[in-house]
């Protein structure tokens, strides 16, 4: 036993002298190729701008000079019979929904055809407001007479909501869900194969590329990907070994993150003092969806609450800012106090954010980048999340005390 374990580790440790020597050079050629860089990375996380983006590559008018090849694309994927109604289509960006309960809610893009319409709700990364199915769908169909189709374009692996689940399977054939890494990915590849313009068809790549890693998980870029896979075909002998590093990852992800949450809560309890609560998520829940880290003071009793919150499983998608139990009614002015104080405009997310914010920097701790910079940069990863908490609470905790009382005796 102790042969074979010896044998597998220097397997490993061979694996991964032989990619670290290939991984160096793909870095010293991208000193002149630049393959990492991606124009769209600067879009991230802002689906306002990735959705002008999508309505530019949609309207036979762009200045992408196709006309209304994209479109006819898109149209087959989504409805085929629907490209013969095309005739003068318009794209548009954040239509009001006139006709829905909440008439403040805009649906991202809407395509009017010739009697028929198509409403598209593009959320990649943050979550959608409860009841936007129903209001969307009477909307469209009170302006489109009933002819009309409600998508859902997201990342894979990922439905509306709960809230909304049941209004989606009732609209039957007018909903649809279509994915960033599937069906969007097609669309972008047949449009890049069939479009006539250069600087259009690079611009497309770069999207394909985007969209194959809109999360910024992925493990590598697509040379190294490639390398590590013709260095396996090379040597199958390494072929244990790289399955034993690919089961050990969701460990070690979870190792990592635990590791540096143990220390964050032992920063702010030293920080905030005893008379704020922090509560750490589990080592078994930590790759749970909506798995938090919790921060409130004690008379608060977790009714409202600073949180870290990953939004994906796997550690993903990593969100801050002020939660409040489902029941409990939000605070007035809270929202306004906090952008006001943080100097940066949060989202609302009903029924639990009061405001909230994508964290960029540190957004998916299951991407290499991310778990380094939380081992090999710990202090500064640490001041960074501290600031946040700092900065919230010096925001929210007057106005929670004059709800809740502050614990302190007069």
């Amino acid at each position: 036993m102790q042969i074979e374990r010896e044998l597998k580790e220097k397997e490993i440790v061979a694996l991964f002298d032989a990619l670290a020597v290939r991984f160096q050079a793909i870095s010293e050629i991208n000193l002149y190729l630049a393959n990492r860089f991606n124009v769209f990375n600067y879009v991230s996380p802002d689906e306002s701008k990735l959705s002008d983006i999508i309505r530019d590559l949609l309207d036979p008018q762009g200045d992408h000079g196709q006309g209304d090849l994209f479109l006819n694309i898109f149209l087959r994927l989504l409805k085929p019979d629907a490209v013969k109604m095309i005739g003068r289509c318009a794209v548009n960006r954040e239509e009001l929904t006139r006709y829905a309960t909440n008439t403040q809610r805009r649906i991202d893009l809407l395509l009017e055809l010739d009697g028929f319409g198509i409403g598209i709700e593009n959320k990649p990364w943050a979550g959608e407001q409860p009841g936007w199915v129903k209001d969307y769908s009477d909307h469209l169909s009170r302006r489109f007479n009933g002819n009309y189709l409600l998508v859902f374009l997201t990342r894979t692996n990922r439905e509306p909501s709960k809230d909304d689940a049941r209004a989606c399977k009732e609209l039957a054939n007018n909903f649809k869900t279509i994915y960033y890494e599937q069906e969007f990915k097609y669309w972008l590849e047949e449009s890049s194969r069939n479009c006539r313009a250069d600087k259009v068809r690079r611009f497309l790549t770069d999207f394909i590329e985007y969209v194959q890693d809109m999360g910024g998980t992925a493990m590598a870029s697509e040379h190294e990907l490639r390398l590590v896979t013709q260095y396996l075909h090379d040597h199958p002998e390494s072929f244990r070994a790289a399955y034993s590093i690919l089961r050990a990852w969701p460990d070690v992800v979870r190792g990592v993150a635990m590791d540096f949450l143990t220390s964050l809560k032992d920063a702010l309890r030293k920080t905030l003092g005893d008379e704020w609560k922090i509560e750490q998520p589990a080592a078994k829940d930590i790759l749970e969806k909506e798995a938090a880290f919790k921060v409130y003071k004690k008379p608060w009793r977790g009714r409202h609450f600073i949180a870290m919150q990953f939004d994906e499983p796997q550690c993903a998608d990593l969100a801050v800012g002020v939660c409040k139990e489902r029941e409990v009614p939000s605070i007035d002015g809270l929202h306004g106090a906090i952008a006001q104080k943080i100097g940066l405009a949060g989202t609302a997310y009903p029924p639990y954010w009061e405001w909230s914010r994508i964290v960029q920097e540190y957004r998916n701790w299951n991407s290499p980048q991310t778990m380094e910079l939380l081992t090999k940069d710990a202090q500064k990863a640490l001041d960074h999340f501290v600031s946040w908490f700092i900065s919230l609470r010096e925001s929210i905790e007057f106005r929670i005390d004059s709800v809740y009382g502050s614990g302190v005796s007069e």
